[in-house]
């Protein structure tokens, strides 16, 4: 990724931590979550203030989640529209690329869920004993992995349908294969259109318009959102129009969502503590909402993209896709199997379990990108003709 949109790889790196920080807090700390805080009266005033304000944002994985879906659509737009060849074997290479970056990482992951479990390294029972906690098992007596059925969960089931199985994270992925594919399938009828530049960006826009008009009620509303925010960014750029103007109208937009809260709670101006809403699915299409106006701010504005530049936000946006995938088991595994031999103070254990799950799971990541991940971005296919240039739409 080139310096101009490193950033881009720090905002993923920071909307991986949210996930984490959630799944974390769930596992040790569930008042930190607006169910158990709905069902409980031992909540503090901290608890209270942790979930019904904006700190919330930091550990609500369904708001980062949506952050990922939108970059997603975005980025693939953006891959695929300024590419300089766009033949039908393109168009192949670029599904079956798709189907692999996200098949063979996700295949990996419940592999090392059959290994931690011939291995007796998920301590649920014991753990749940001992601790409150909002996490269930990743899979109940009867129902133990066996390595067929998750290699057929992997290379199909997860990829294809929404299965989260003995992974609850890769319930996204089906939603990441499907509009890859319609993605490219648009973006390639829109490049063999005989039309201006312009006409084809308009095209696209209303074609994404249609459909987020179609899926405004599911949780992968982001996905075209992202693409819809592509083809905004370019129109707004070729018609010249005021960035400073937009940029305020958008920081205002921003802060609107804000007060809105996603979550509902005391900066709720339609309801205190509106937990009912955060168990909806209306939590993601507003998420999903909030990032579309969040990132095309931060792509118009170098001051944002220079915060998200940290090294460490951009190492762990490089290696997200297997901390992503891992970090879930290794907080049901390790982390659990850690946290009850570590005898100490409640805080002192969660503060040694969250730093060395993070850590862990973020080698997990870093080896998972150089002996997984990239060797398929590398992948190339041979061409059996010779590919027609279509000019770049820029």
């Amino acid at each position: 990724m080139s310096n101009r949109t490193m950033y881009l790889d720090g905002l993923r790196g920071l909307l991986a931590i949210v996930v984490f920080n959630e799944h974390f807090l769930k596992v040790f700390y569930p008042l930190s979550s607006l169910w158990e805080i709905d069902h409980t009266s031992t909540a503090s005033l901290a608890d209270d203030l942790l979930v019904f304000s904006f700190l919330q944002l930091f550990i609500d994985g369904s708001f980062a989640v949506s952050g990922f879906f939108v970059l997603s659509g975005y980025l693939l737009t953006k891959a695929s529209f300024e590419s300089v060849y766009f033949s039908k074997f393109d168009l192949f290479e670029r599904c079956v690329k798709r189907y692999l970056r996200l098949a063979v990482p996700v295949t990996v992951a419940l592999i090392g869920v059959w290994c931690l479990h011939l291995l007796r390294m998920f301590s649920f029972e014991e753990f749940l004993s001992l601790n409150m906690s909002a996490i269930g098992p990743l899979y109940l007596p009867g129902n133990e992995p066996e390595l067929i059925k998750l290699l057929a969960q992997g290379t199909l089931y997860s990829i294809f349908f929404v299965n989260p199985n003995f992974n609850p994270v890769i319930w996204t992925i089906a939603p990441e294969m499907w509009f890859g594919v319609i993605i490219f399938s648009l973006i390639f009828i829109l490049r063999h259109i005989d039309a201006a530049p312009k006409v084809q960006v308009l095209l696209g826009l209303s074609s994404m318009g249609l459909l987020i008009a179609l899926g405004k009620d599911f949780a992968f509303i982001g996905i075209p959102l992202g693409a819809f925010l592509y083809f905004t960014l370019k129109l707004t750029r070729d018609l010249h129009l005021n960035m400073g103007a937009i940029k305020v109208l958008l920081i205002l937009i921003c802060l609107g969502f804000l007060l809105y809260d996603v979550k509902g709670g005391s900066t709720h101006p339609l309801g205190i503590l509106d937990t009912e809403f955060h168990r909806s699915m209306s939590t993601y299409v507003t998420s999903g909402l909030f990032w579309f106006f969040l990132l095309f701010l931060t792509i118009i504005t170098p001051t944002i993209q220079l915060a998200l530049n940290s090294p460490f936000l951009v190492l762990v946006g490089r290696y997200s896709f297997g901390f992503y995938l891992s970090h879930y088991l290794v907080l049901c595994s390790i982390g659990m199997s850690l946290h009850i031999s570590i005898q100490n103070t409640w805080f002192t254990s969660s503060f040694i379990v969250g730093l060395f799950s993070f850590v862990t799971s973020l080698i997990i990541g870093a080896g998972m990108y150089r002996y997984v991940e990239r060797p398929v971005l590398k992948l190339q296919f041979k061409r059996s003709f010779n590919s027609i240039k279509v000019d770049r739409p820029i």
